[in-house]
């Protein structure tokens, strides 16, 4: 019974591994997908460069006149 315990629950734990890692996979494909319209634009979306702001000067608005030449 032990050793039938065990094969269930290492057989649920891979499945459950298994469709999440899959599900992230989904995730990165759609945020690349998301992306592919501006290649080379730099920056990303508004909010990587509000962290970007955050980040480097310590602002907590979007890019302002201190962090427009940091973005």
């Amino acid at each position: 019974m032990k050793t039938l315990r065990r094969l269930i629950y290492v057989e649920v734990c891979y499945a459950v591994l298994f469709v999440s890692v899959g599900f992230l996979a989904l995730f990165f494909f759609f945020d690349f997908v998301d992306e592919l319209p501006n290649p080379g634009r730099g920056g990303g979306t508004g909010s990587s460069r509000r962290r970007c702001c955050t980040w480097r000067c310590g602002c907590r608005t979007t890019c302002t006149s201190c962090c427009r030449s940091l973005c």
